[in-house]
């Protein structure tokens, strides 16, 4: 994004993760939304170490490209917008919305110093299973997933739609760079 970008430009970001913002092992450099943040990494961004999260030690990059702290949802930050009543989890879908500053990690291609219009969602579905194209007709395996998609557009729907027009508003065609002609840093 910073590159197909103008220097001092606000860029626009939305970022959907299906892991509990408020559960404290997303704060440990799991690969979860707060891995992104600063919440006192033991490396600077993307200096690659030996990884905790992994049985096996995988090496991997620290992830924080944000300078801030990763938005706490007992300080009111975020946003349900499917109650724990009705999910099949137990725990709320919620939103964040705010601006946070870049830094730099040169393994991820982020410069520091730009600011980022943010749209965090933590879905919470709870589901497990990986749907594949050979199972897409078991109907009990595909059941669970309509009923929570069916529930997180409801959600959508009654509190987050206004916002989520108001982000989406006056935003510039997508870039040219894609999943599938990823050009590398400069």
């Amino acid at each position: 994004m910073q590159r197909d970008s103008s220097p001092g430009t606000t860029l626009r970001a939305i970022i959907v993760d299906s892991s509990n913002p408020s559960d404290a092992t997303n704060r440990n450099g799991s690969k979860s939304l707060a891995s992104l943040f600063d919440f006192g990494h033991s490396s600077p961004p993307g200096r690659v170490e030996r990884s905790a999260m992994t049985l096996d030690g995988t090496f991997q990059p620290s992830a924080q490209i944000f300078e801030e702290a990763y938005p706490d949802v007992d300080d009111g930050g975020w946003t349900d917008y499917v109650s724990a009543a009705i999910s099949p989890s137990g725990v709320p879908s919620r939103v964040w919305h705010g601006v946070v500053g870049t830094v730099t990690n040169d393994w991820f291609c982020v410069q520091g110093g730009w600011k980022v219009e943010l749209m965090m969602f933590a879905v919470n579905t709870n589901l497990r299973t990986i749907v594949s194209p050979d199972n897409l007709n078991d109907a009990d395996l595909i059941a669970p997933y309509v009923e929570q998609s069916n529930i997180q557009v409801a959600g959508l729907r009654g509190i987050v739609a206004h916002k989520l027009r108001a982000f989406m508003k006056n935003l510039p065609p997508p870039p040219a760079a894609t999943a599938i002609n990823y050009r590398p840093c400069a």
